[in-house]
């Protein structure tokens, strides 16, 4: 079970690392593969974030490709929804997000929209952590 764990979390890291490739077809099959995954009805973001998964779509969030920006916010919005909210408050996704609401883009606009109303939502679903009762 752990050898298989280890074998995703490579897997992971590989796509991840093609984010920052230098043929541009390589990053955007990269994050067409990794948004189109994470809102597969059984994703679970537990290997993206052992992967280090969050952290790079929080860089590729300022990505020159608006599909690169795009895709990152919306991958974002799925590790919110799908159980990873308190990872992603705990980041510096929601002020490059609300930056991303005046992006030149649409469809990055659109994207960043949609994953801050996913964690706006997944967030009130939590329950209320045990430090915030003491």
């Amino acid at each position: 079970m752990a050898r298989e764990k280890n074998a995703q979390i490579k897997m992971m890291e590989m796509i991840l690392k093609d984010l920052s490739a230098d043929d541009r077809k390589v990053r955007l099959d990269a994050i067409e593969s990794l948004a189109m995954s994470a809102w597969e009805p059984d994703w679970n973001p537990e290997t993206f974030l052992a992967a280090g998964g969050l952290k790079s779509m929080i860089e590729h969030l300022s990505d020159e490709e608006e599909i690169i920006r795009s895709g990152a916010a919306s991958v974002i919005g799925a590790v919110a929804k799908k159980g990873g909210v308190r990872q992603v408050l705990s980041s510096d996704a929601i002020p490059i997000l609300t930056r991303l609401l005046s992006d030149p883009s649409e469809l990055v606009r659109s994207n960043a929209q949609e994953a801050l109303q996913q964690i706006e939502e997944s967030q009130s679903r939590e329950p209320p952590s045990t430090t915030a009762i003491l």
